[in-house]
């Protein structure tokens, strides 16, 4: 239910497969976007399922999201200032702060291209993690 649960493999392993995968996915975004780099890697995790099947022993699994930033996401209002207090802006909300106030079109699941994107760079993970390992 919580990384404490771990187990002593797993969590030595997490790691290191964390890394890998911010290394290949901003050389991935350097190889393919060189106008629009990665400015930084959000890592979030979280234990649920919400789609528990009957056979499951545990009604909750890790699940890990890989959020890219790019460039073109960033703001220069990365800072809120509020009456008394000064704070970072929350992450998911860069896209409403970007100065375009959307998402890129290359990034945008309406794109017609979507999925190919998609599955070029899920490919392309694959193989770099299967070099890596």
């Amino acid at each position: 239910m919580g990384l404490s649960e771990l187990t002593d493999v797993e969590l030595r392993s997490l790691g290191p497969n964390l890394k890998a995968l911010d290394c290949a996915l901003t050389q991935y975004w350097h190889l393919q976007y060189p106008e629009d780099p990665v400015q930084r890697v959000y890592v979030v995790y979280f234990f649920e399922s919400e789609f528990r099947k009957p056979q499951e022993k545990e009604p909750y699994h890790l699940h890990i999201h890989v959020i890219p930033r790019f460039r073109s996401l960033d703001t220069s209002e990365r800072l809120r200032k509020t009456e008394n207090e000064v704070s970072w802006v929350d992450g998911w909300i860069t896209p409403t702060i970007s100065p375009k106030n959307c998402v890129p079109e290359p990034y945008q699941r309406q794109s017609a291209e979507w999925e190919t994107r998609v599955t070029n760079v899920v490919t392309y993970l694959r193989h770099e993690l299967a070099e890596r390992y």
